[in-house]
């Protein structure tokens, strides 16, 4: 009894009490048996639980609690890139973009319970995928055991299997003629597409005030001459642009030699689209814009023919004052001079409802369409 009140144990203690109490001093007389080392698996496990109660803080109780028979979180999961979404395709056509950077995982199928996203088709699984999100960035997906299957890329996944997915893999659940597509970037927002538009609408246009004047010169002038019927004038470089605002550029100050005339024929009816250059160092750069959208053209006839498709991208592309009538010159003889000389000649060679190849010319790169 004394002994033990010298320790300031309780004398109301069993001695089992007293001697469990004396082994947990660490100053005592008596110390105790040091703890046996954790083993290996003892300290991955510890890690293991440590990082599945970090991961499960980021994600709603009743996330876990209505999912934990369906799937468990595994360790190496990870908070995913910010903008990481489904582009969600029907018949070509995206319909839907599907957030899915807010929880390491995601769970897809018909139970909308259950699922964090829910697809109603019944060729789904009630719990038919899982998407993970790994730590290091990457992203898998996992067939969890669904009757008619996921198909990445037209494969079909083996069940309960990891698979990587990178952006642009597409992902077919069951039956469904649904697509997904992974984007591991923001989607495009309506206000994003309609900047994208305008930048696409604007960036080809000229806009300096003399090019401007020019082109309302250039109007003018067409007008006069349609209402007079004369077809010549000395400076053919003045008779389009209006002789007060003429482009200057370093072909200019070129010699050339006389365009070949093209032979006696009757007038055809013709659309171009032109592109200025302020000097020769644009020439190249300009050819090649034209030759893309020489094949844009020819790509997005849409059933309408090739003249449709080209009054589209003289109203949205052409630096001439014809932009406002989509491109229409009419009908030009072998001598007009409506367009420069080596533009007419090289459209009389042309077979009717096709495009030229960009033609250079004192006012700039041109693409002519013969109707």
């Amino acid at each position: 009894y004394s002994f033990c009140t010298l320790l300031g144990f309780n004398r109301n203690m069993s001695a089992a009490d007293d001697w469990a109490a004396l082994r947990s001093r660490k100053g005592g007389i008596v110390r105790a048996t040091a703890a046996a080392a954790p083993t290996a698996d003892q300290m991955a496990e510890e890690l293991r639980q440590a990082l599945l109660a970090k991961l499960h803080a980021t994600i709603p109780n009743e996330k876990l609690e209505a999912q934990k028979e369906s799937f468990s979180c595994p360790e190496w999961a990870g908070t995913p890139p910010k903008g990481t979404h489904l582009e969600i395709h029907k018949q070509g056509k995206v319909i839907d973009q599907i957030m899915i950077d807010k929880f390491p995982y995601y769970l897809l199928g018909r139970n909308a319970t259950i699922c964090d996203i829910d697809f109603d088709h019944p060729s789904l699984s009630r719990v038919h995928l899982a998407i993970v999100h790994h730590n290091k960035g990457s992203v898998y997906v996992i067939d969890l055991n669904s009757a008619h299957g996921t198909f990445v890329k037209g494969d079909r996944l083996k069940g309960k299997t990891l698979t990587k997915v990178v952006d642009g893999d597409e992902i077919r659940l069951g039956e469904s003629s649904r697509t997904m597509i992974i984007r591991t970037t923001a989607p495009v927002t309506q206000d994003r597409k309609r900047k994208t538009m305008e930048q696409e609408e604007h960036k080809d246009v000229f806009c300096a005030t003399e090019r401007l004047e020019a082109a309302k010169a250039a109007e003018h002038e067409i007008a006069r001459r349609a209402a007079a019927g004369r077809e010549t004038q000395p400076n053919k470089r003045a008779d389009f642009w209006g002789a007060s605002n003429v482009p200057k550029t370093r072909q200019q100050q070129q010699p050339k030699e006389a365009s070949p005339q093209p032979p006696p024929s009757d007038p055809i009816k013709l659309s171009h689209i032109l592109k200025v250059v302020s000097d020769s160092d644009e020439i190249q750069q300009t050819k090649g814009f034209l030759d893309n959208l020489k094949q844009t053209i020819l790509l997005n006839v849409e059933g309408k023919g090739v003249s449709h498709s080209f009054a589209k991208a003289a109203k949205k592309h052409s630096d001439c004052p014809t932009k406002a009538k989509k491109g229409l010159v009419g009908k030009v003889e072998p001598s007009s001079t409506l367009l420069p000389a080596e533009v007419i000649t090289a459209a009389f060679l042309m077979e009717p409802e096709s495009v030229s190849q960009p033609i250079v010319s004192e006012l700039g790169v041109h693409l002519v369409f013969r109707h």
